[in-house]
């Protein structure tokens, strides 16, 4: 009879335990932070297509459904009406300047270090409620990815612009407006989707930029 008593307080301790864990919530809170995370890394490498798009899609959305991404009181104005327009302005502005032929070629050296510099922001903003250290170290990962996003895709326009005379950039910065748009609004509303996403624009990217590099090589092996 003991031993049916002591086992029975073993069971009972052993599930008040389990209901302590899951009262707290560690699980849920788990999860919320991988889902901040990946919201983060495509938001980042979104900023390596377009500087201002992810910015604006956050002010957006967060603009209409505050819940959505918690911001902290540094950055609240960004779900203001005022930074929504200025904003959309910006990315207008930006996507329609990558149309002009002679403009897309410096605009793309210039947003090489700005587009590190603006997923290392975005990247801190969407994880402000994790621990600094954790938080920096992951934005400035976006960072590092936003920056090698633009570097191999203005590798391409440049490539693009020495094969195809520069009729091939419209193609080029279609993909880069589309994938951004689509990366930005996937990122927070449905994150894991983003990141599938963001797995198959990277294969199409490497794809596409190995098979402009075939082609410059064969172009000058018969200029030569």
């Amino acid at each position: 009879m003991q031993i049916f008593y002591t086992v029975s307080d073993s069971l009972v301790n052993t599930l008040s335990n389990v209901n302590s864990v899951v009262d707290t919530n560690v699980f849920g809170d788990t999860f919320t932070i991988a889902l901040s995370i990946i919201t983060s890394l495509c938001l980042s490498t979104g900023c390596g297509l377009r500087v201002f798009t992810p910015f604006f899609i956050l002010s957006l959305i967060t603009y209409f459904f505050p819940e959505a991404i918690h911001l902290s009181e540094d950055v609240a104005f960004m779900s203001s009406l005022p930074a929504v327009i200025l904003l959309g302005i910006a990315a207008c502005l930006e996507v329609l300047a990558f149309y002009i032929p002679w403009l897309d070629n410096i605009l793309g050296a210039i947003t090489v270090p700005v587009a590190g510099i603006s997923g290392v922001a975005i990247g801190a903003i969407v994880l402000a409620d994790l621990p600094p250290a954790i938080q920096w170290g992951l934005a400035i990962l976006g960072g590092g990815g936003a920056t090698g996003i633009q570097l191999t895709i203005e590798s391409i326009r440049a490539i693009s612009t020495s094969v195809t005379a520069g009729f091939g950039n419209f193609i080029v910065a279609s993909i880069e407006n589309g994938t951004a748009l689509i990366l930005s609004i996937l990122a927070i509303i449905a994150p894991i989707i983003a990141l599938f996403f963001l797995a198959i624009f990277l294969l199409l990217i490497f794809t596409i930029g190995k098979k402009f590099i075939e082609k410059r090589k064969k172009k000058k092996q018969l200029a030569s």
